[in-house]
């Protein structure tokens, strides 16, 4: 095994004597490599049986699509990884594209009966069973509905984070979901929500801590590992732009979206991080309280989203 670690791009050298084995490396961390070494992934591809790639739904951005085809420069088996088999709400030519990278073939669980894979993980304790609260919150006041297509802006989620009395309800939810969850995680609309929203629940006595990009790395897994703790205060955790995906934390039951989003991937990947089920080390429930439009496909429905880009696959169960 050849892991790369998280500190700098994995050096040269390495990828130059890995023999047999496995290599376990972050896109952007590939690519810095050959940035820095013209060639070095086509030397790697020559060698490499098989790539798996997590996060799936993402292989096609431009660099990751440049090391994915590098990689399988001599055909070795592509396996993708993803909860959410699409980009966009409205399939489109992203979508087809990526359909196309994987040869439009899905693999997807035998729901024995239960007619969706995502119903079926529920009913078996893999996944959480949730439950959708839908917040009443009256967004088109404070901005403009975004154009077909397109998802809230930058400015758009600032004017809401500056806004009183939307940061007073996000402050209203956590308080109100403490009292029944001792993990919650919050998504905050701006940097600014975040952080005061978290001073404002720690000052009523609770655990509460924010993480926003700019938050110091050490500062930032310290945060994390208490959350994850074993303690049994409650505890919330706000952010802004991180911990969508790649972030785990089995016991976290309750979701706050407090960012409006029109994207379903968006979406489930922050509904994801109280989805882990009793037999994978979670919950039996969870409570997702969500600000978003509900007339949009496969928010508040976990299994629709899943099942939203149904049609650019052929699948087979396993």
């Amino acid at each position: 095994m050849c892991p790369c670690t998280a500190t700098g791009a994995p050096r040269t050298w390495i990828l130059g004597k890995l023999g047999e084995g496995f290599l376990i490396a972050s896109l952007p961390k590939l690519w810095a490599a050959n940035q820095r070494e013209v060639g070095v992934l086509t030397r790697l591809a020559n060698r490499t049986a098989g790539v798996i790639f997590d996060e799936a739904h993402q292989a096609i951005a431009r660099t990751y699509n440049f090391v994915t085809e590098q990689l399988a420069t001599y055909r070795p088996p592509l396996i993708g990884l993803t909860a959410t088999p699409g980009r966009a709400l409205e399939p489109g030519t992203e979508d087809h594209d990526l359909a196309a990278m994987f040869n439009e073939r899905k693999v997807s669980i035998d729901p024995r009966g239960h007619g969706s894979a995502v119903v079926y993980l529920i009913k078996q304790g893999y996944l959480a069973e949730p439950k959708f609260i839908f917040v009443d919150a009256d967004i088109e006041a404070r901005i403009a509905e975004p154009l077909p297509g397109m998802d809230y802006s930058q400015d758009d989620l600032e004017t809401i984070g500056r806004d009183r009395a939307w940061s007073e309800e996000v402050v209203g939810l956590t308080r109100k979901a403490l009292a029944r969850h001792r993990r919650v995680m919050v998504f905050c609309p701006s940097v600014r929500c975040a952080e005061e929203s978290a001073r404002a629940i720690a000052n009523e006595g609770f655990w509460s801590r924010s993480i926003v990009a700019g938050t110091p790395s050490e500062q930032r897994q310290a945060t994390i590992g208490e959350f994850r703790g074993d303690g049994t205060a409650p505890m919330a955790l706000f952010n802004y732009g991180v911990l969508t995906a790649g972030f785990d934390a089995p016991r976290t039951s309750c979701i706050i979206v407090a960012r409006p989003t029109t994207s379903l991937v968006l979406y489930s990947q922050m509904v994801g991080r109280a989805m882990r089920g009793r037999r994978s080390g979670g919950n039996r429930r969870c409570q997702i309280y969500t600000v978003v439009d509900t007339s949009l496909r496969g928010f508040g429905s976990v299994a629709e989203a899943f099942g939203n880009w149904e049609e650019l696959w052929r699948t087979r169960r396993s």
